[in-house]
C-alpha cells in the first residue's frame, strides 16, 4: 500500500481468473456476463465515413459497428476492401 497526498493506492499482481460467486449459505451461483450492448452509430458519423470512402450509409454503419464506433478504423477498413 502506498499513501500519498492523502490517498491510498494498492498494487495487485498475479494472473486473472474468474470463479462462481459464493453466497452466505456457501452455495455457488453462476456468474453471468452482461449481454453485449448494441452500439448506436450517429448519422453524422456514418455520413462522414460514407463520404470519405464512397460507400452507402448502411455499409458505413456496419463498418462503424465492427470497429466499435472508431471513425478512423472504419474508414481504413473500407478503403482496404
Amino acid at each position: 500500500m502506498i499513501k500519498q497526498a492523502g490517498s491510498e493506492s494498492f498494487q495487485v499482481s498475479g494472473s486473472k481468473s474468474e470463479r462462481a460467486v459464493t453466497t452466505e449459505a456457501g452455495v455457488s451461483e453462476d456468474v453471468t456476463s452482461e449481454p453485449e450492448k448494441e452500439i448506436e452509430i450517429p448519422m453524422e458519423d456514418a455520413a462522414l465515413v460514407a463520404s470519405q470512402t464512397g460507400v452507402d450509409i448502411e455499409t458505413a454503419k456496419q463498418a462503424l459497428k465492427e470497429s466499435d464506433g472508431d471513425l478512423a478504423a472504419a474508414i481504413l477498413k473500407l478503403r482496404r476492401t
